[in-house]
């Protein structure tokens, strides 16, 4: 990912480099408005709960905190509907940990590839948007039960999801909104800097591969989950 200090590149000097050009050529574009607002808190936070769940995924093992924390997040990602209190406060929890936090975000696109080359965005496969959606959708549901540090997994999965759609502006929100209550959350450290050096998922670089809002994306096929 680098070692060098990030650069920043003036969105005047962006919007007008052969880079977007190419970007329009393909069927994207750097967005001159963020376009993007993460809601204020509309509900009571659980972060009693969100707390007791963490002690019962703490003396699990790990694989079986894995596999129990991906047959709920893939509950919620193919079948639809929003997750209870209880439920919401268990997917907190498992952002809280970092190894099921990685294996949840890899789970999202609904490929089956190496955790490090989807949480990257690095596989040629095309990822099912729909599910990439409906992961927006429960992540958005949860932040509105989050605060303070409870809430940087979830913003941070967020942002990784639009920089996988080539949302710069909105992932790099995200990334500093996470950074702001975790100063040292270092996957939203890594992904935003990737942002700040203009480096794109390699979906956003093609047109096969990359996002498209729903109104303008034909049906998609056997939506794949990955429970």
């Amino acid at each position: 990912m680098g070692t060098g200090a990030a650069t920043s590149h003036p969105l005047d000097g962006i919007l007008s480099s052969e880079l977007n050009a190419e970007l329009v050529f393909r069927g994207s574009s750097i967005e001159t408005s963020p376009g993007f607002r993460i809601p204020v808190m509309g509900r009571p936070d659980l972060s009693t709960e969100v707390l007791r769940h963490c002690f019962s995924i703490e003396v699990m093992h790990p694989r079986a905190a894995i596999t129990r924390a991906r047959k709920l997040w893939n509950k919620m990602l193919d079948g639809g509907g929003e997750p209870s209190d209880d439920e919401a406060a268990e997917l907190i929890a498992d952002l809280k940990l970092i190894t099921v936090r990685d294996r949840l975000i890899a789970d999202i696109p609904g490929i089956d590839d190496s955790r490090r080359d989807l949480l990257l965005g690095q596989t040629k496969q095309i990822p099912h948007w729909q599910r990439v959606d409906r992961a927006s959708e429960v992540l958005f549901q949860l932040y509105m039960r989050t605060d303070g540090t409870d809430a940087v997994p979830v913003l941070t999965g967020l942002g990784v999801i639009q920089w996988w759609e080539g949302h710069g502006s909105k992932a790099h929100q995200c990334f500093q909104r996470a950074l702001e209550a975790d100063p040292d959350y270092r996957l939203a450290q890594l992904t935003d800097r990737l942002v700040c050096e203009g480096i794109l998922s390699d979906w956003a670089t093609s047109r096969q591969t990359a996002y498209q809002p729903p109104h303008t994306r034909g049906p998609e096929i056997g939506g794949m989950g990955m429970a």
